[in-house]
């Protein structure tokens, strides 16, 4: 009889603590809000303000979702985007901006970016890549910068000059970096590379 008795406690026991478990792991949202795992718990995003992006953790992959605001655009940015997340920290930003100067201060100014959560070496990062252009049409010149991932261990920075605004031939000058874990954008220089 007492080994019946045991049989019956353990079993109970165990049926006790895989409901604690449950109800643990069991998250209740408001309305506009949805659940996610976050890689370690439950939480709870408010998708009319946030969206939910998958979330990469270093040494683990795609670990859970990552819960990231959503911005409005503005008179000189637009186009918000979100790709994802490292660690918790959401990748993305405006695509585009631009501005412009008094005809006094003349200048145009727009730039692109593109975000792409990328891997080197095991380590998970966001990368960004912009273009900017400056155009100053009063004195014909025109700078084109441009940053951008050669490859996911390789980012490089090149700026295209323009001293005649027509002009097809511009001066050019640039570098790029390196590194084998991380982000290449706070690598070491490669040497005689552009």
């Amino acid at each position: 009889n007492l080994l019946i008795y045991l049989i019956l406690l353990s079993s109970f026991c165990l049926t006790a603590n895989a409901k604690t478990v449950n109800r643990q792991a069991y998250k209740v949202c408001k309305t506009n809000e949805e659940a996610y795992w976050n890689g370690s718990s439950a939480q709870c995003c408010d998708t009319t303000t946030h969206e939910l992006v998958k979330n990469y953790t270093n040494g683990v992959g795609e670990d859970g979702y990552a819960c990231c605001e959503i911005k409005k655009d503005t008179s000189s940015q637009h186009n918000w985007t979100i790709v994802g997340a490292v660690n918790s920290n959401c990748c993305g930003g405006y695509l585009n901006q631009d501005e412009s100067g008094s005809e006094a201060s003349d200048y145009i100014y727009s730039q692109k970016q593109d975000y792409q959560i990328r891997k080197n070496g095991g380590v998970y990062y966001c990368g960004e890549e912009f273009t900017s252009t400056i155009e100053r049409p009063l004195s014909n010149e025109k700078v084109i910068h441009e940053e951008y991932y050669e490859s996911d261990t390789k980012y490089c920075i090149k700026e295209l000059f323009y001293q005649f605004y027509y002009s097809d031939i511009p001066s050019e000058s640039g570098y790029c970096l390196s590194s084998d874990k991380g982000d290449p954008k706070y690598g070491e220089p490669v040497l005689n590379d552009l």
